[in-house]
């Protein structure tokens, strides 16, 4: 009680000097000696939790000194058996005394690309997962790893940027990291990290960098450009933060984004014979492997591969061993998408390549001059 009384007194002293503005008042000063005995106050707690368990006889489970914090946190709603704890505890093997708390939507930015999945805050650790295309990355690090955590300005008014430092460098998704900007869609959300940031680093998320400059970066949101089929620079596909997405429409989205469309052309109305799109007017889908927005456009994995147009013909599967996504270079698999949309080998078919499925049958008719069906990759655990 007697830190407490004297942390809250710091906090309230550094609150006045700040309105005086005198450039003498030692406010930083005030602002560490509230981290160090919030620090303090922590390791007392966890100390009295021993001692009341020893004076009682040891009564207290190691669950119940989870429980135990997980109410000095101030939480009260119960996870235990929860689809989410069970994912938590498949995922990230938690030792008995440690408590899932809280689950959060989340972004995590690497490599410049941002993760969607799942922020899990426990009374021990901060732990990230996401899964998209059958890439799996996990992530998971102490409270007592972790520096500093703060908030920083927000280019988008839909999402709220946190960053963690930590102490040392860390591994995230095959890289070596200090620190991890992490993308909250709503207040609750970020109320819930300053209230563990608060408890575990002695400080929330509205303090200052111990760094200068480091309060200044924020997350780009800016998607790169690439040239369209009529030479204009064009911005590529990005996930839409400002609609507010939730993570299955984000990870659908990626995924709609990795797909790649195979384009045939019958070569005549009385033949069963098909090959890569060859009449003048087909302009760029002469190259067969293609995406699909406002327009048909070559694929941009296929596209870095600089093939002729002789090579993505004759290839039977997307001529693409590995592509770059989800902020790396990985190995990948294709395999056809099978739908109602198509028949038994994902074909749609149609007179001329027209962008809307209306057009598009299951079933080869007299007057089906061309098809398209879809690829999916697939890539390995990381």
């Amino acid at each position: 009680h007697v830190l407490r009384r004297a942390r809250s007194h710091c906090a309230r002293m550094q609150k006045q000097l700040q309105s005086l503005e005198d450039p003498t008042a030692p406010i930083e000063h005030l602002r560490a000696a509230t981290q160090h005995m919030a620090v303090v106050e922590r390791w007392l707690r966890t100390c009295m939790i021993e001692i009341t368990a020893s004076d009682k006889a040891k009564l207290l489970t190691d669950r119940e000194r989870g429980e135990l914090l997980r109410n000095q946190l101030g939480f009260t709603d119960e996870l235990e058996d929860s689809e989410e704890d069970n994912q938590f505890r498949l995922l990230f093997h938690p030792s008995a005394i440690e408590v899932l708390v809280k689950v959060l939507p989340c972004l995590v930015k690497s490599n410049n690309f941002r993760h969607p999945g799942k922020l899990f805050l426990s009374t021990a650790r901060v732990c990230f997962y996401s899964c998209v295309m059958g890439v799996q990355t996990l992530f998971s690090t102490t409270w007592s790893e972790i520096d500093q955590v703060r908030l920083l300005a927000a280019e988008a008014a839909k999402t709220h940027p946190v960053r963690f430092s930590f102490r040392a460098p860390l591994d995230f998704d095959s890289s070596t990291v200090d620190r991890l900007d992490i993308r909250l869609f709503d207040t609750a959300a970020l109320g819930h990290v300053h209230r563990f940031a608060t408890y575990f680093t002695g400080s929330g998320l509205f303090g200052m960098w111990q760094e200068l400059g480091r309060a200044d970066e924020v997350m780009p949101l800016e998607s790169p450009t690439r040239r369209g089929p009529d030479g204009m620079l064009r911005k590529q596909r990005s996930l839409d933060l400002m609609g507010n997405p939730s993570l299955p429409e984000m990870v659908d989205e990626l995924e709609r984004q990795a797909v790649v469309w195979e384009l045939q052309r019958r070569t005549t109305i009385l033949h069963e014979d098909w090959s890569a799109p060859f009449l003048p007017h087909d302009g760029s889908k002469i190259m067969k492997w293609m995406t699909i927005g406002e327009y048909y456009d070559v694929h941009p994995f296929v596209e870095r591969k600089q093939l002729t147009i002789q090579e993505a013909g004759d290839s039977e599967k997307p001529p693409i061993t590995e592509v770059e996504v989800l902020g790396q270079v990985r190995d990948c698999a294709w395999n056809v998408v099978v739908d109602e949309n198509g028949d038994c080998e994902g074909w749609q078919y149609a007179v001329d390549f027209y962008i809307s499925l209306h057009y598009w049958t299951a079933q080869c008719g007299w007057f089906s001059h061309v098809r398209r069906r879809r690829w999916r990759p697939t890539f390995g655990i990381v």
